[in-house]
């Protein structure tokens, strides 16, 4: 009788670790086909640091996703940015008008201040221009300052995920490259 029981025990010993090994090999399959999903995209990011290069690695799809998102953001940006430049650039403009009126309109002379009512009455016209086109462009100012904050909070979700991968590396050079892209290897030291 002892002996169908050590078959079953030794059967059931092999069973367990026969049992055990394909799950181990099941797990580490399924891991190393999740890190090949991570490198099917070719996205990657090159860290150098001094000079050299510290760290290249590959881009998860959520990665990939959250940087395109924070690009499509940037183009955004950049689309508000260009007539917001052209009326900063009037406002400015007028602005530098105002200030060189005003310098003409108050003058003190034997230390006794002259108005010039004329140059004061230009003054506030052009004040008034200043105000009015501000006033026109404000909804293009307020799109800016919306797009700013969607912008700001689509890098910062990208720095959360890309965080992990680069580690804390300090005073480094962060480049983000698509597949097929090649890192940039301009290097500028200090002397």
């Amino acid at each position: 009788m002892l002996k169908p029981l050590r078959f079953i025990i030794i059967t059931g010993i092999t069973s367990a670790c026969a049992f055990a090994s394909y799950a181990q090999i099941q797990s580490q399959t399924q891991q190393l086909e999740s890190h090949q999903s991570t490198n099917k995209n070719g996205y990657r990011v090159v860290v150098t640091q001094h000079c050299k290069q510290v760290l290249e690695a590959p881009l998860s799809d959520e990665q990939v996703n959250s940087y395109l998102a924070m690009k499509e953001q940037s183009k955004k940006m950049q689309s508000l940015e260009y007539p917001v430049n052209k009326v900063s650039a009037q406002m400015s403009k007028l602005g530098n008008q105002i200030q060189t009126i005003t310098q003409q309109a108050y003058m003190v002379t034997d230390g006794k201040l002259t108005i010039d009512k004329t140059l004061l009455a230009q003054q506030q016209a052009v004040s008034a221009e200043l105000e009015q086109l501000a006033a026109k462009n404000k909804g293009k100012f307020k799109a800016l300052e919306a797009q700013s904050q969607l912008l700001h909070k689509a890098a910062q979700h990208f720095e959360a995920l890309i965080t992990p991968t680069i580690g804390d590396i300090e005073h480094s050079h962060v480049q983000i490259l698509a597949p097929e892209e090649q890192a940039q290897t301009d290097c500028v030291t200090r002397s």
